[in-house]
């Protein structure tokens, strides 16, 4: 069992003659671990040494040691090496497909793309994975550390936006402020690199993520437990039981008692349609009796509508109903 890169790496005969059969033989004949595997290839790209790696991965594959992440990363080394397109080609249509909707395989695989500067391979996997499933915090963290390292203002734009729409948890009003200020050093940036067409486009999508269909907060004062819970047009109830719903309908924020106790509902882009907003006192004292319902349509939209209102909290459950005329949601 070979227990160390450095140890792999001292079997293998750097002569470009003699790099295909030693890699063969030693990924034949030794018990290889794929993170000692990988940590090999990862020294060896880092050295320059393009031909190694690409013929490390080569031979794993012939040895059914291969691994998803290798075929993509043998796309870059093939580029990096100058290789023939057809070697490229070849290269993208052997690639192993995996389970994307997997996070904890996709996040491992796109860290091991950005090892190898395999940026927009690892993208173009990220935007695989969150199309199915752009729900998960970590995921878009991954997208915007890729995108950072990448310096592709395009990269930049996709993470950064699409974190502004999907990443709501405890911290989403700090975590949106970094990320809005990000974005616009990115848009001055480009304005100071001579490159105002795109830095517009950074400014336009900026302004386009922070709009939100529909946006309810309750705000209470008192050391009461109070629950707020929404069902939209298509019967889907969003509440502390189902914080997410199938449409993106999102329970942002919860708060069990204070001043200025909030619970909040959130949906991006909303289907029209009538909503129902239920209030259910669970437990203390609400001082007063009232809290403040306001709803917001088209939050940050020329189209924008706020309207707040008092309602009474009482053991009796408070229901209202709430329609939007017009949503972005479609389906």
């Amino acid at each position: 069992m070979i227990s160390r890169a450095a140890d792999l790496l001292k079997l293998v005969d750097v002569k470009p003659e003699r790099l295909r059969r030693t890699w063969h033989v030693v990924l034949r004949d030794k018990k290889v671990a794929p993170q000692i595997l990988a940590d090999s290839l990862f020294r060896l790209h880092d050295d320059g040494q393009h031909e190694s790696v690409i013929e490390g991965i080569e031979s794993a594959i012939r040895n059914n040691k291969a691994q998803p992440w290798m075929y993509d990363a043998l796309v870059q080394e093939l580029k990096i090496a100058g290789r023939p397109q057809v070697q490229i080609d070849r290269a993208v249509l052997s690639r192993v497909d995996f389970a994307v909707d997997d996070e904890a395989q996709l996040l491992v695989t796109v860290a091991l793309l950005s090892r190898f500067d395999a940026f927009d391979q690892a993208v173009a996997l990220l935007k695989e994975g969150i199309r199915r499933n752009p729900w998960q915090p970590a995921t878009w963290g991954m997208a915007r550390s890729l995108a950072e390292k990448s310096g592709n203002p395009d990269h930049m734009i996709w993470a950064h936006t699409g974190s502004l729409q999907h990443v709501w948890n405890a911290e989403h009003e700090t975590l949106h402020r970094q990320w809005t200020a990000e974005l616009q050093k990115l848009e001055r940036s480009l304005v100071s690199a001579g490159r105002p067409e795109k830095a517009s486009e950074v400014r336009e999508a900026l302004a386009a993520c922070q709009v939100r269909d529909l946006r309810i907060y309750l705000r209470w004062s008192g050391d009461a437990d109070i629950d707020l819970s929404v069902t939209d047009p298509d019967g889907n109830e969003c509440s502390w039981r189902t914080p997410l719903t199938p449409s993106g309908g999102m329970l942002v924020a919860s708060s069990t008692g204070g001043r200025n106790a909030t619970e909040q509902f959130v949906i991006v882009r909303a289907k029209p349609g009538k909503y129902t907003v239920k209030v259910k006192w669970i437990t203390g004292r609400v001082i007063r009796g009232q809290g403040l319902l306001t709803v917001i349509r088209h939050e940050n939209s020329p189209q924008e509508q706020k309207q707040s209102e008092r309602i009474t909290i009482s053991r009796k459950d408070a229901e209202f109903t709430i329609e939007l005329k017009t949503g972005r949601d479609r389906k």
